[in-house]
């Protein structure tokens, strides 16, 4: 009888890490090809209504609000760049490495409806909670032989912070939306396919331990980001966007999980510049301790009710190569 070679957890390793090598690559390749379409696009827009394309696309990543419809330009870039960066190399990959369709991202029986609702409070219940974590992220401060490395991140965060700040700057419902549809909605999608649908499945085929693989796959998700002072609140988010993955078994619940972070960021700029709330948001102060416990109690019981009470170890999410998977 033919039996079928024994693949070890070695091989399962080395075949799970040269598919994320192999889906890297696919990164950086659409990282760069996106910038160049999307600046070449916004260098012809500049071209009709600018003497000086090449000057004002300069102007547009310094100094934005120098650059007419500066905010439009940028906000298509932003969509365009996080495209081609992030879902665009997620779905070849999956498509023509793997092989397989977008009904992969689905690994388990549909959740109760109720875990729509669940997995969108979650997003708002680690609210007060992180916001104890950015404050302390905020004020970090690195050993002196390190001087070096913490000035270069200053000027990444402000340089980063300053085009933010330009992008939420907006006071009517047509830039709203707009926002939304970049911020919360594209974010959310590209993120969580490239992330928690390939990147945290991937490392799920390394480790036998799903926790390491959720934690690992945040991290990664928080460092490409480039903001190093919320590196950890956005671990945090991360993680629970993996955890809601993981215990789901549908992309479609972190991915509205994460848009319901990022809209509900944005709101809070909008209503800030009409008017409709006084504090700034780049200027709240961290929830008090008792909200943090709250914040930790309805989380902790949101999260029991979205797993259920389900025995997670009999729904394992591969059993075979990730390499050649056909689950």
């Amino acid at each position: 009888m033919l039996q079928m070679p024994y693949q070890s957890t070695t091989h399962v390793a080395a075949s799970a890490w040269r598919s994320f090598l192999v889906l890297t690559g696919f990164i950086m390749i659409g990282m760069v090809a996106g910038n160049l379409i999307s600046s070449a696009i916004a260098f012809f827009i500049l071209s009709k209504t600018t003497d000086s394309p090449v000057e004002s696309l300069r102007l547009l990543f310094i100094t934005p609000e120098q650059v007419p419809d500066g905010w439009g330009l940028l906000m298509l870039l932003q969509g365009l760049t996080h495209i081609s960066t992030y879902l665009i190399p997620a779905l070849v990959f999956v498509r023509w490495i793997l092989r397989k369709n977008i009904s992969w991202f689905t690994f388990r029986t549909a959740p109760a409806p109720s875990a729509w609702i669940i997995s969108a409070l979650l997003a708002l219940s680690v609210i007060p909670l992180n916001s104890r974590i950015i404050e302390w992220n905020k004020n970090m401060k690195l050993p002196e032989f390190l001087s070096g490395l913490e000035s270069w991140m200053l000027q990444q965060e402000l340089r980063l912070g300053k085009l933010t700040e330009f992008l939420v700057s907006f006071t009517d419902v047509p830039h709203l939306i707009v926002a939304l549809f970049v911020i919360a909605i594209v974010a959310a999608v590209g993120e969580e396919i490239l992330f928690r649908g390939i990147i945290q499945r991937i490392f799920m085929r390394t480790w036998t331990n799903p926790h390491l693989a959720i934690w690992i796959a945040a991290i990664i998700f928080s460092t490409i980001h480039f903001q190093f002072y919320g590196f950890l609140p956005r671990v945090l988010l991360g993680a629970l966007f993996g955890y809601i993955y993981y215990w789901t078994g549908n992309i479609s619940f972190a991915i509205l999980a994460h848009f319901v972070n990022n809209a509900f960021t944005v709101s809070l700029y909008y209503l800030y510049n009409t008017g409709y709330i006084k504090e700034n948001v780049n200027e709240m102060e961290a929830a008090s301790w008792s909200m943090c416990v709250l914040s930790v109690i309805v989380t902790g019981i949101l999260i029991y009710t979205l797993r259920g009470g389900r025995n997670l170890k009999t729904e394992p999410i591969e059993q075979k190569n990730f390499k050649n998977i056909r689950d």
